[in-house]
């Protein structure tokens, strides 16, 4: 069980620290009111970051005690679907980006 929070926290690590939303609305956010006046927002994006991460630890975790034979199933599924992301990634020509958005930027309301 220590060995799925660790996992856990790793994942964690990674994530704030990566490019994303938050990262880019708290960076755009600094640079334009100051750090002093964003301390809230720091604050909340930390706090969504660990209830998310709680909640889905502990749920996952509790799934696999509750049905065993899930765990898995739930690697397989977990590793296909990176492998297809990554498949997606690779073919994608680099022309194709926007075009092939769901809603794209010629489509007005």
């Amino acid at each position: 069980m220590t060995a799925v929070y660790l996992q856990l926290a790793a994942y964690a690590c990674a994530t704030t620290f990566s490019p994303g939303p938050n990262n880019i609305l708290l960076f755009s956010s600094t640079s334009r009111y100051g750090i002093r006046k964003c301390w809230p927002l720091i604050f909340g994006i930390w706090a969504g970051l660990i209830t998310v991460m709680l909640l889905c630890g502990f749920g996952c975790a509790w799934l696999g005690e509750l049905v065993p034979q899930i765990v898995p199933v739930a690697k397989y599924v977990g590793a296909a679907y990176i492998l297809y992301l990554a498949y997606r990634t690779l073919m994608r020509s680099p022309g194709t980006l926007m075009g092939s958005m769901p809603f794209s930027s010629k489509a007005r309301v």
